[in-house]
């Protein structure tokens, strides 16, 4: 329970022995709640681009994958991803930077609906990311004639990727979902005490 909860309920519970807080007050608790929200959004980005980052250096150097011919695209669609990941990531550090030092309401207001789009459309494109990649791979895997039972293969492909996605759905709902709820909390509050 964080400290604007805390005195929510002790305003609940003792209205007339609670010491007052000013809309002042409040309103810095939430800025700094907000602010911290967003910090970990840029840290769990940052930790998420390093991760995707080491497996795809330790494929390269161990020669984990088994197509060796992957097309060119995919290549280039994965520097693309990394580009496009960064961007990202830059984005965060910029609203965190303005939350931060944001001191009108209307501004955190309109900063804070920023970062909610912006890790909305951060989580759609990285899923897109994945299922585009895994369908590809799969289509691969499928053209392959190597393989002695390419279909048993495809409805392996299919189930690894349907789990996968799941794990993923999972985990950003429990991190940045969560984050993204405590902002909108923030916003909700915030939205009280200024009557905008």
């Amino acid at each position: 329970m964080d400290e604007l909860d805390k005195l929510k309920n002790h305003w609940k519970k003792s209205e007339e022995n609670f010491p007052q807080v000013t809309e002042t007050e409040i309103y810095g608790m939430l800025h700094k709640r907000s602010s911290s929200a967003v910090k970990w959004i840029l840290i769990i980005s940052i930790l998420e681009f390093a991760f995707w980052g080491l497996i795809s250096l330790s494929n390269s150097i161990f020669n984990l994958s088994d197509y060796n011919d992957i097309p060119a695209f995919l290549a280039i669609m994965d520097y693309a991803n990394y580009f496009i990941a960064l961007t990202f990531i830059i984005l965060f550090y910029i609203n965190y930077r303005k939350i931060s030092t944001e001191r009108p309401v209307k501004g955190l207001l309109d900063n804070i609906i920023r970062v909610r789009r912006i890790v909305t459309v951060y989580m759609v494109y990285n899923v897109a990311v994945i299922l585009t990649s895994m369908i590809i791979s799969l289509s691969i895997v499928k053209a392959d004639t190597t393989l002695n039972n390419p279909q048993k293969a495809l409805v392996a492909g299919v189930i690894i990727i349907t789990l996968f996605l799941s794990l993923i759905g999972i985990i950003y709902y429990l991190l940045y979902g969560r984050l993204v709820r405590k902002l909108n909390k923030n916003y909700r509050e915030l939205q009280k005490i200024s009557g905008l």
